[in-house]
């Protein structure tokens, strides 16, 4: 037999996948020979499946695309994927990388029926053949080195960490299923059910509260899916099943429908997220193609490809347009789902994350922290005009790294989480004080739950509308969401001033179990059309595309109390709640974790339920702990001096607004809270500036 099931330019071993296994079997005695004899067999089965697979999936013509929540990146082990490398491909590299990506699915499926997958490592980590260089004070544009003795912990393009091992209904790769091993409720069905009926009041926090969550988890995550062109929701498809790609994981929708039904839609498109690949075979997993650190990759970019393209290689600048003399990020050229097809001369905005685009307030906040870098570079070269671009460049991007983290630990995250769980998970800043909190055998890998669910809660807290805001603080226009989506003619026709003015006086839903309609009927909605997809629907199919496990583990795994029956479920959520999972659940343990985390009663304090709680602060813990190049950090190369340190202690969000919007004359001190008497709006002039004046060199 052939080591190779592809070509030897695209193609991977089979000596070198078992060897990868095999180096990581810590028992190697006669049983598992045998099991591996038994993988030998698997192999051939999957070589002769993979050849009919490679024909069919030629036809419907796989391709690279990005998610609405995520982009692809080279899965590992195959061409295209080393180091430096754009995770955006051509059609051939493209093509390569599915082809790879398609053998390794194959190979895990004949897995699970063949052999007890027990033996197989729970996580693919790939390893790491370059060299660091410990002498570097900046960050790596990818994340790698930042842990010095595990590089790619955090690094673009591995992949996510499991705090719990999947669930899949074959145990590999198949979505879950339910308790009896039957399919759960269909995910559109549980998006009609559960999130129509609002019950809670909204809340003190503003519409620029959830886009700064928003670009926060562009900066941490970006899940790649595993094609671009693939008709899922093809009727030749519907038809014929048998011929559609096993990537496909449409939702069907009933004519019964209220909604889609009239419009003769019976059929949402979803594709797979894609798989990692490479040398380690086991349970499917998912890249993310974003690092995992907190470190402005929304602005500058995961690979070294992505950051030269958007820098001006002059005074450390990054590329810009002036709209109406006031400056924009670059244009893009890019047209379609990442973008929309603004009219002539218009033209789609470019950053670090692909999604700029996707709603027009994301824009305005990825066009704050694009001036806000430019700002800080031109003020550097002001104080010390000697300082190459590089320098420029790299010192600007590490100040407003630290802004960020310092505005998402100090502004963002006591909101979202409340002072008892800040305090329970040691996300507090000391602003009198260094922290020392950085553990190198701590893994800041986003977990994948906190992508695929946890950190989704924010599909909740949209409203039917967007406010535009004048400059008396009147309200002069309010523009349906779905009107937003890919739409960036907005800030070409209004300005940034009226959508950040709308953003901070305009107050969000409260987390629930409630998601309006434009998220789940109009989602993109395209020109001339009067429907669009359901995110709320695509969440619950996400999940169990990624293995998540049901809500009831999740209770468990945080150490909460244990729901066993529908009355056990009671006691943590409203009653209604709990009859409406009853109706469209046979059992309690087949509860999705995103409808059931939403529903959950909030912690006093906080904007979320205990499950979500646990799962949000988790992460963020590890985030800070693992980062080698953490602001607050101490005698570390690369740290801020101590009068450096309280230079940064003095940025916050509405400094960053007053500072880079076009006009603004007055804001709240607390942004992500609408104006109260507890909150009044303020003049931007006194509002305390950072001094970059300790940052001027003595050479």
């Amino acid at each position: 037999m052939s080591e190779r099931l592809l070509d030897s330019e695209k193609g991977i071993t089979k000596s070198n996948v078992v060897n990868g296994v095999w180096n990581k079997v810590s028992q190697k005695d006669d049983n598992t020979l045998q099991e591996f004899e038994k993988f030998n067999e698997c192999w051939k089965a999957a070589e002769n499946q993979l050849k009919s697979d490679k024909i069919k999936e030629k036809h419907v013509g796989i391709n690279f695309k990005k998610d609405v929540s995520g982009s692809v990146a080279a899965p590992k082990g195959c061409p295209f994927s080393s180091l430096g490398n754009n995770l955006f491909q051509s059609p051939a590299a493209t093509e390569a990388q599915v082809n790879c990506a398609l053998l390794s699915e194959q190979v895990r499926r004949e897995l699970g029926k063949c052999i007890d997958l027990s033996f197989l490592p729970k996580e693919c980590k790939p390893v790491w053949k370059n060299k660091c260089f410990t002498s570097y004070k900046y960050r790596m544009i990818d994340g790698s080195c930042n842990n010095q003795i595990h590089p790619t912990w955090g690094k673009s393009g591995t992949p996510f960490m499991r705090m719990m091992t999947p669930v899949y209904g074959d145990g590999v790769s198949s979505i879950r299923t339910s308790k009896k091993g039957e399919p759960l409720p269909n995910a559109r069905f549980l998006s009609q059910k559960l999130y129509s009926k609002k019950l809670k009041p909204d809340i003190e926090e503003s519409l620029l509260f959830m886009y700064f969550g928003l670009f926060v988890d562009h900066d941490m995550l970006e899940t790649g899916i595993s094609s671009g062109n693939l008709p899922c929701c093809d009727e030749k498809f519907l038809k014929f099943p048998e011929s559609r790609s096993k990537e496909c994981l449409e939702i069907a929708v009933s004519p019964d429908d209220p909604f889609y039904g009239p419009r003769n839609v019976r059929c949402l498109g979803v594709v797979r997220s894609m798989p990692v690949n490479g040398e380690c075979v086991g349970r499917r997993e998912q890249l993310n193609a974003a690092t995992s650190y907190l470190d402005g990759s929304a602005i500058y970019g995961s690979t070294m490809e992505k950051m030269k393209s958007l820098r001006s290689f002059s005074k450390g600048q990054l590329r810009s347009q002036d709209i109406n003399k006031t400056p924009f990020m670059a244009s893009s050229d890019n047209t379609g789902y990442t973008c929309g097809t603004p009219s002539e001369p218009h033209k789609c905005f470019d950053a670090g994350d692909s999604r700029v685009n996707m709603l027009v307030e994301l824009t305005a906040m990825h066009t704050l922290w694009y001036r806000e870098h430019n700002k800080l570079a031109e003020e550097l070269q002001r104080i010390n005009p000697k300082w190459t671009d590089e320098t420029l460049f790299q010192e600007a991007r590490r100040i407003l790294i630290a802004e960020l983290q310092y505005i998402t630990f100090k502004e963002f995250l006591p909101l979202l989480l409340g002072d008892e769980a800040m305090d329970y998970f040691k996300l507090n800043i000391d602003n009198g004080k260094y922290y020392n909190g950085y553990d190198d055998t701590i893994d800041p890998s986003v977990f994948n739950v906190f992508g695929a669910a946890a950190f989704r809660f924010g599909h909740s807290l949209a409203q039917d509308v967007v406010h535009l805001v004048g400059p008396d603080n009147s309200t002069v226009e309010s523009i349906p969401l779905r009107e937003t989506y890919f739409n960036p003619e907005l800030l070409y026709h209004k300005g940034l001033d009226y959508l950040l003015r709308g953003a901070v006086s305009q107050q969000l839903r409260a987390v629930d179990s409630y998601i309006s309609k434009e998220i789940r009927e109009h989602l993109f909605q395209a020109a001339g059309k009067d429907f669009g997809h359901d995110l709320a629907a695509v969440g619950i199919q996400r999940g169990r595309d990624h293995g998540i496990p049901g809500y009831t583990k999740w209770r468990l795994a945080c150490g909460l109390s244990e729901i066993k029956t529908w009355v056990d479920l009671k006691s943590v959520m409203d009653e209604e709640r709990v009859k409406t999972l009853k109706e469209v659940y046979q059992f309690v343990e087949d509860i999705d974790l995103i409808p059931a985390g939403l529903a959950e009663e909030q912690v006093e304090g906080s904007l979320l339920g205990p499950t979500y709680l646990c799962l949000i602060g988790r992460q963020f813990k590890k985030t800070r702990q693992g980062d080698r190049l953490w602001f607050e950090l101490q005698d570390k190369l690369g740290s801020f001096t101590a009068d450096q340190l309280k230079e940064i202690y003095k940025s916050c969000m509405a400094r960053i607004v007053c500072d880079n919007s076009d006009d603004m004359k007055k804001i709240q001190k607390l942004p992500f809270k609408v104006p109260s008497p507890e909150n009044l709006l303020l003049d931007c002039e006194t509002i305390p500036k950072v001094n970059l004046s300790e940052w001027k060199s003595i050479n």
